[in-house]
C-alpha cells in the first residue's frame, strides 16, 4: 500500500519497502507518550576500518568482524593484524569503554556496549557509536537498537543481493521512542546485572566442568590400575 509520491521519494518500489506492518510499527513509536526521535540524534557513528586480507598475519592483535560479535560482546578473532597495521588504525577504529558497537552488514542489528578497552580493529561491516546527547544511556539505547521496534525499520530498508547490507544515512534516520531517564536507568540496572551474572554463570560452568574433568581422570587412573593387577 503506498503512492506514487512516497515511491518517488524513497527511491523504492519493492512491495516489502511499503508493507503495511510497517506504517503500524512507526505508528506505535511516533504515539508514544514520551515522545520519539531519530537514532542520529543520540548518537555519533562511525564506520570500522578494511585493512585487506594482505593484513593477515598468525600472531598479533584481533581484527574483529560480523562472526566474532553478538549481543553478548566481542570474541577473539582467528584474523589477525600486525604491530604496525594496528598502530596505523587503532586511533580511529579500535573500540573504547562506552562506544556502541552495531552491524550493519551481515547480520544486520547486533548491538553491544564495549565494557572494557580492547586492543582490536573493527571491520567495516561495523557502525561506531557514540552517545551525544546526555538524554541518552547507552545501555538502554543499545538494548532499543536490539529491539524489535529497530529490527522491523532494518528489515524493511536492509538490501543487497547475496550479502544484507544497512546505509549508515537509514540508519540514522530510524525513529525511536525517548523514554523517560528514571526508566532508562531501571533498563540500564536490569541490563548491567544480567551481565554480572552472566558473567558469575561463565566461573560456575568453568568450575564445574573442572570437576567433571577431574572426576574422569581419576575414574580411568583407578580403572586402569585394576585393570592392571588383574592382568
Amino acid at each position: 500500500t503506498t503512492s506514487k509520491k512516497k515511491i518517488d521519494n524513497a527511491r523504492r518500489f519493492d512491495s516489502e519497502y511499503f508493507h503495511p506492518k510497517y506504517d503500524k510499527i512507526i505508528k506505535k513509536i511516533e504515539n508514544y507518550y514520551g515522545g520519539w526521535g531519530y537514532v542520529k540524534d543520540a548518537v555519533e557513528w562511525s564506520k570500522g576500518a578494511e585493512v585487506g586480507s594482505k593484513a593477515y598475519i598468525n600472531n598479533g592483535f584481533d581484527f574483529i568482524r560480523v562472526s566474532d560479535f553478538s549481543i553478548y560482546g566481542v570474541s577473539d578473532s582467528n584474523k589477525k593484524i600486525g604491530t604496525t597495521v594496528y598502530n596505523d588504525h587503532k586511533r580511529r577504529f579500535a573500540p573504547i569503554v562506552g562506544d556502541i558497537l552495531f552491524t550493519k552488514d551481515g547480520t544486520i542489528g547486533l548491538s553491544y556496549v564495549i565494557k572494557e578497552d580492547m586492543k582490536c580493529i573493527i571491520s567495516g561491516a561495523f557502525l561506531r557509536l557514540k552517545i551525544k546527547n546526555p538524554q541518552f544511556l547507552s545501555e538502554c539505547l543499545c538494548l532499543l537498537l536490539n529491539s524489535t521496534l529497530i529490527k522491523n525499520q532494518i528489515d524493511k530498508t536492509a538490501g543487497g543481493a547475496i550479502i544484507s547490507h544497512l546505509r549508515p544515512s537509514d540508519f540514522e534516520n530510524f525513529k525511536m521512542p525517548i523514554f523517560p531517564k528514571s526508566i532508562q536507568q531501571a533498563i540500564a540496572s536490569k541490563v548491567e546485572e544480567s551481565y554480572r551474572l552472566r558473567a558469575k554463570s561463565k566461573v560456575l560452568l568453568g568450575q564445574a566442568n573442572k570437576i567433571v574433568e577431574d572426576e574422569m581422570k581419576k575414574g580411568a587412573e583407578k580403572y586402569e590400575l585394576i585393570a592392571g593387577g588383574n592382568i
